[in-house]
């Protein structure tokens, strides 16, 4: 399992959940 959560400009935001 891990989580990253990755901030791009504007602060949009990607967040990926993953075993």
């Amino acid at each position: 399992n891990y989580e990253n959560e990755a901030y791009f400009g504007q602060g949009t935001k990607l967040t990926v959940l993953g075993e």
